[in-house]
């Protein structure tokens, strides 16, 4: 009894990690010559890249939200005037196709799962004649930072990262956003401590 159990214990672990979905790439790039740590004070433009039509957008009150957080867990405090860094953020949503083409060699009746995508019916091309082709449409998501030297007008640190988005994602996009940013900022080169 104990042996079944734990065999199913480390089955259900081992496809636990298996669904598990890998954390998105994020791409940066810096002024290796900027000195992070002379900075001590950081705001937002006046028209941030997620504004539109002359008014805020929820969207940019969830990066300044998210930023605020990020930046002041850096020792750099918020100014509304005069800032020396300045924080701006884009996002954009697009269309995207994915195919996915693999030989299958002989039909299949029934209901299935090939390539953990569900499959009804009869299915698959004949032997040795054309892959087995499926094509996923879905929305995609890029969020972007960039950090200015807002005396030099220069930009000192860039970050951005492409992510797949659910319906829940759409619906209700801040935790989305939070979750990004900070996968963003852990990569920011220094703190204004350092």
């Amino acid at each position: 009894m104990r042996r079944s159990t734990f065999g199913v214990s480390i089955s259900t672990f081992v496809l636990l990690l298996g669904c598990a979905t890998p954390p998105p790439a994020v791409r940066t790039d810096y002024d290796h010559a900027a000195n992070f740590a002379s900075y001590r004070t950081f705001g937002f433009p006046e028209s941030p890249g997620t504004d539109r039509g002359g008014y805020q957008t929820l969207a940019t009150t969830h990066f300044k939200e998210a930023v605020r957080r990020e930046m002041s867990a850096r020792g750099y405090t918020y100014a509304e005037t005069s800032p020396e860094l300045l924080v701006n953020f884009y996002s954009e949503v697009r269309d995207k196709t994915q195919v996915y083409t693999y030989p299958y060699f002989g039909p299949h009746v029934g209901f299935g799962f090939r390539y953990g995508r569900p499959r009804y019916g009869y299915f698959s091309a004949w032997p040795f004649y054309e892959p087995d082709i499926d094509i996923e449409q879905y929305k995609s998501g890029t969020l972007k930072l960039d950090v200015v030297d807002a005396t030099r007008k220069q930009l000192i640190w860039e970050a951005n990262v492409e992510e797949r988005l659910t319906d829940q994602a759409q619906d209700n996009p801040q935790p989305t956003i939070e979750r990004l940013v900070t996968t963003m900022f852990n990569k920011f080169p220094r703190s204004a401590t350092q």
